[in-house]
């Protein structure tokens, strides 16, 4: 409806409206696991409509676009890091400030988080939390984003409420709010939130050591993600839970649920994870 939009608008004249669609469709593709090969040749086409007629949201979609590149090009550089071909974080980080342009402040923090996350890039990602909860109290309307936001900041806090000694508190403050939050959405739509629920609840048995019910858990979140087709969500699950079996000494388990991820992630197009899971696969026995 999104694409139909972008052309239809074009079409008649109506530049406004076919841009605002296109941007709607790039947010929306993205966060619901479109295949990245595809949605990058999509994105290029509208990110260079909004260039060249100079649209507002040119810059609030390059965000988008330099996360999907991350993904899906394979290369050395540091993939939590929004520096590439599409922009360069910190020249539109300091052009977004003098603006006061908060949304796209938002849209950079809120992707390394992301990005940090699915990297294991935990200092990073726990800083991005902490920058958008400030920028936030000042952002009036982020709709687009704030399941993901919620969900993301949940795994973080609960991750680092696990692994640190620091902040406790205010990790485990984050992860209850976060879960509260996405339990209520679950039950007005199962369908779309019930898998992040479970992987957030997967985590929580987790840390408290509760393991049989965390793999119950762990594979609950996968079953769910995969029969309604958030497949990319599936294999971040899947990696969380050979995570979670490695920490418990089972290597074999590990490596079957980590290969999973890997497989899920190649059908999503994230040739970047696709590499780094084969660089980890080194380290377990099969």
């Amino acid at each position: 409806a999104f694409q139909h939009g972008n052309q239809a608008g074009l079409s008649v004249g109506d530049i406004d409206w076919a841009l605002v669609n296109a941007g709607t469709y790039i947010c929306w593709a993205f966060q619901a696991g479109n295949k990245l090969g595809p949605l990058l040749d999509e994105t290029r086409t509208f990110v260079q409509q909004m260039k060249d007629y100079k649209h507002y949201s040119y810059t609030v979609t390059l965000p988008y676009y330099q996360t999907i590149l991350n993904l899906v090009c394979k290369n050395s550089s540091d993939p939590s890091t929004l520096t590439g071909e599409a922009m360069d974080q910190e020249v539109i980080l300091r052009e977004a400030e003098q603006s006061k342009q908060l949304q796209i402040i938002h849209g950079v923090y809120f992707f390394r988080m992301w990005l940090a996350f699915l990297f294991r890039r935990y200092d990073v990602a726990a800083e991005m939390v902490g920058l958008i909860q400030e920028v936030s109290k000042s952002l009036s309307l982020r709709l687009m984003a704030i399941v993901n936001e919620t969900w993301f900041m949940g795994l973080v806090a609960l991750h680092m409420s696990r692994t640190t000694t620091q902040d406790t508190g205010r990790w485990n403050s984050i992860a209850k709010s976060s879960i509260v939050q996405m339990k209520t959405w679950m039950r007005n739509c199962e369908w779309n939130y019930s898998h992040k629920y479970q992987l957030l609840i997967a985590e929580q048995l987790y840390g408290n050591g509760e393991t049989v019910a965390a793999a119950k858990a762990f594979d609950d979140a996968i079953s769910l993600a995969e029969s309604h087709s958030f497949n990319h969500d599936a294999a971040l699950a899947y990696e969380r839970a050979s995570m979670f079996y490695e920490e418990f000494g089972k290597q074999h388990k590990a490596a079957e649920y980590l290969q999973k991820a890997r497989d899920a992630y190649e059908n999503w197009g994230a040739v970047r994870k696709v590499q780094d899971i084969n660089e980890r696969r080194n380290t377990l026995y099969y």
